[in-house]
C-alpha cells in the first residue's frame, strides 16, 4: 500500500505540472500599448457637416435654442490645430460663433452676440 500511495502521489505531481507547464506556453505574451499614429493629412480631419452638427448641438445644449448656420469657415494655422468657425444665428437674431477643433472635433472656443 505504502508504494501504490507513492506511486499515485508522483503521478498527480507530473500531471499537474505538465498541465500547467502546456497552460503556460499556450498564453500569448501581451503586447505594449502602441500610441495612435498620429495622422498628418487633412484626411483625418472631420467634415464641414460634421463641424455643423457639433455646433448646433453646442449651441442648443448649452442655451437650448435652435438656429440656422449662417457662415462655416475652415481656418488653417501653422502653429496650433486647423479649426472650424461655425456662426449660428438664431430668430432674435442672437449669433453663436463656434470654434471647433478639424481633428478631434472638440470646442475650442465659444462667442456670442447678443445685439
Amino acid at each position: 500500500m505504502g508504494k501504490t500511495l507513492r506511486f499515485l502521489l508522483l503521478m498527480t505531481v507530473l500531471i499537474t505540472s505538465t498541465a500547467t507547464f502546456a497552460a503556460d506556453k499556450n498564453k500569448k505574451k501581451a503586447r505594449p500599448a502602441r500610441p495612435a499614429a498620429e495622422c498628418r493629412s487633412d484626411a483625418c480631419e472631420i467634415t464641414h457637416q460634421r463641424a455643423i452638427r457639433i455646433a448646433q448641438n453646442y449651441v442648443y445644449k448649452a442655451f437650448r435654442v435652435k438656429g440656422r448656420v449662417s457662415e462655416v469657415e475652415y481656418k488653417r494655422r501653422y502653429i496650433g490645430p486647423n479649426y472650424y468657425e461655425v456662426e449660428i444665428k438664431d430668430r432674435r437674431g442672437h449669433e453663436y460663433e463656434i470654434k471647433i477643433d478639424a481633428r478631434t472635433g472638440k470646442i475650442i472656443g465659444t462667442k456670442i452676440d447678443l445685439d
